[in-house]
């Protein structure tokens, strides 16, 4: 894994995590998407009832499929 770049096409996908922007709790968002985890995030505040916005808190760019990493973490 990497830390996230969005000029790359990444056909594997990204995890994220968003926080909460503006107020300071410790509650986040872990998601993963095969678009930028910045189209994510804004793709979740438009879809939001706007009384909370979340931010990129950071992304990282998935070097093999997903499936590949749940595989190995069911099997054992």
């Amino acid at each position: 894994m990497k830390i996230m770049n969005e000029s790359t096409s990444n056909k594997n996908g990204y995890v994220y995590i968003l926080e909460v922007k503006d107020i300071d709790l410790p509650v986040c968002k872990i998601g993963m998407t095969s678009r930028s985890p910045s189209a994510r995030c804004s793709e979740i505040n438009k879809n939001s009832t706007g009384d909370v916005e979340s931010n990129l808190k950071n992304g990282i760019e998935l070097l093999k499929p997903v499936h590949e990493w749940v595989t190995k973490i069911t099997c054992r």
